[in-house]
């Protein structure tokens, strides 16, 4: 039996998945804010059904069947949830492949779906290093996906993975979130780096750093909530996983790297500001003030220390990266 993919909210990496989708004989619909709008940015396949958010969602069935996948920005991710909390109560299985976190309120997306739909629906998140055209041109990619329930999310495996969309698969769904969000942060201190004629060897020097902060941080946060704790080993392969390493090489390494090209015009002595005005929205640097604001959450170390130095409190980046890297 085929299954039913709802997605809910979709840019160019949201579109991909849905044209990917449709293409491994799965139904789907794309629920996007502006119909008409979408249509000029995306050209998917014509059995795609394209429909516009509205409460009328809210009064949809959803069987076994259906496969709930939420791809909106991370500042849309709770409106999602909450607008349409009638309809997701229905379902015992959420997806998403947005990433990032509620910097309103500081909460990661599984929380956000505690809160607000059940402690005890399956969350999966798929997260690695890919690109939306990359999916489309049918090239191999390798991602993580995470499950608090893997036997939960067997139709969602199956439906999705291809012979070039490949997954790896872990219960360990706070360290995957971590990885998301650290590796933003990380490029941008990775293009302050590439300014300063750094070697590769200094970056993934950095890379390393990173990866103990996303082990302190997730280890910080399942004590804080066990139902999440996965054990050591886990953990290793996470940091080990396209969720973290592979997209830690692809963002601090790579020039076509949002994050990174903040990094690397703010070593040039560029405003935030007019940096801002040409990139537009940039994660890491969202993300640095929310885990700083946040510190008895997360629980924060040198990575975020030092670019929330940097980003927000004007200290000199060549000064902060030698104290990092040297201190």
């Amino acid at each position: 039996m085929k299954s039913h993919y709802r997605i809910f909210g979709a840019g160019e990496w949201g579109s991909a998945i849905a044209e990917h989708l449709y293409q491994n004989t799965n139904k789907v619909d794309v629920f996007v804010r502006n119909k008409s709008s979408f249509l000029k940015s995306f050209n998917l396949h014509q059995d795609i059904n394209v429909l516009e958010l509205n409460d009328d969602i809210n009064q949809l069935t959803c069987s076994d069947n259906h496969i709930n996948l939420i791809a909106c920005s991370s500042s849309g991710f709770l409106s999602i949830v909450r607008n349409y909390k009638e309809y997701f109560s229905k379902s015992n299985f959420i997806s998403w492949i947005t990433k990032g976190i509620d910097h309103n309120s500081g909460l990661l997306f599984h929380q956000i779906l505690d809160n607000e739909i059940s402690p005890s629906i399956t969350k999966c998140m798929i997260s690695g290093p890919s690109f939306a055209s990359d999916l489309i041109d049918n090239k191999e990619i390798q991602v993580s996906l995470a499950s608090t329930n893997i036997n939960e999310s067997t139709q969602f495996i199956n439906s999705i993975q291809s012979d070039y969309f490949k997954l790896v698969v872990t219960s360990d769904i706070i360290g995957v979130q971590i990885s998301a969000i650290i590796k933003n942060i990380c490029a941008i201190l990775a293009g302050i780096l590439s300014e300063n004629y750094s070697k590769k060897a200094v970056i993934e020097n950095l890379m390393k750093y990173g990866k103990d902060e996303i082990i302190n941080i997730s280890g910080h946060i399942e004590n804080l909530d066990e139902r999440y704790k996965v054990d050591s080993n886990i953990r290793s392969q996470t940091i080990d996983s396209p969720a973290c390493h592979g997209d830690l090489a692809l963002t601090c390494l790579n020039d076509t790297s949002r994050n990174r090209t903040f990094g690397s015009l703010l070593a040039r002595n560029n405003s935030i500001n007019d940096i801002l005005f040409k990139l537009g929205t940039v994660e890491g640097y969202l993300c640095t003030k929310t885990l700083y604001m946040n510190k008895n959450f997360f629980k924060s170390g040198p990575i975020v220390n030092s670019a929330y130095r940097i980003l927000y409190e004007n200290s000199a980046p060549s000064n902060e990266m030698k104290f990092l890297l040297d201190g």
